[in-house]
């Protein structure tokens, strides 16, 4: 796999990370919360262990995955729906 892939799993590993937690935390209200930071802790491992996995038996898919969603010469209709889906995800 590429050095830009690796850049750009990582990168986007660290976002959710940085992202959930942000979700997570200020919904309870408190950083001081055993639960919250072991259902991170959960969720990280089990990301990277994916990510291994997978890397290990198809290094394309990864960088396939790493790939922004919405790329060059894919089709007009699947960028609109792609576009609405996400807009709808993050308005839950």
């Amino acid at each position: 796999m590429a050095r830009f892939g690796r850049a750009r799993i990582l990168a986007g590993t660290v976002g959710y990370v940085l992202l959930f937690a942000t979700f997570l935390f200020l919904g309870a209200g408190t950083l001081h919360w055993r639960r919250g930071w072991i259902l991170l802790a959960v969720l990280v491992v089990a990301r990277v262990v994916a990510h291994v996995a997978i890397a290990r038996a198809n290094p394309d898919l990864l960088a396939e995955r790493a790939k922004l969603p919405i790329q060059r010469g894919q089709p007009l209709a699947d960028r609109v729906l792609l576009a609405a889906f996400m807009a709808s995800v993050a308005l839950l």
